[in-house]
């Protein structure tokens, strides 16, 4: 079975069950300022001054009964990202698609519109 974890842009916090287990997921952007900013938005983010996009990346934290299970997992595609965790036995394996099924990270706005973490079990 595959089920999508809705997610919307930005940082956010939301509970998720899979058999029968509650975690806590916190997903949270974390901008660079690398090379020449020329905009800066109201919330801090800096803007990619060629694209004209949040520059930076999104990271995974997973809690479960208020205890870290792990944390900082940078969201990239083409991987299970809970791979280096098995020993966890957290339940499935996690991916973040792209609807074009490209490999680009998820940007800032693209996360929860185009790319998607899905979790197969």
């Amino acid at each position: 079975m595959v089920i999508e974890i809705p997610l919307i842009n930005g940082s956010q916090n939301l509970t998720f069950v899979i058999n029968s287990d509650t975690y806590v997921l916190n997903i949270t952007w974390r901008s660079t300022t690398f090379g020449l900013v020329t905009n800066i938005s109201f919330d801090t983010n800096y803007l990619d001054s060629e694209y004209g996009q949040l520059t930076g990346n999104y990271y995974l934290d997973i809690l479960q009964d208020n205890a870290f299970l792990v944390s900082g997992i940078m969201l990239v595609t083409g991987t299970d990202l809970l791979y280096p965790f098995a020993y966890l036995n957290i339940p499935g394996k996690w991916y973040i698609v792209n609807d074009d099924l490209n490999d680009e990270l998820p940007t800032y706005s693209s996360l929860g519109q185009t790319s998607h973490l899905l979790v197969s079990y």
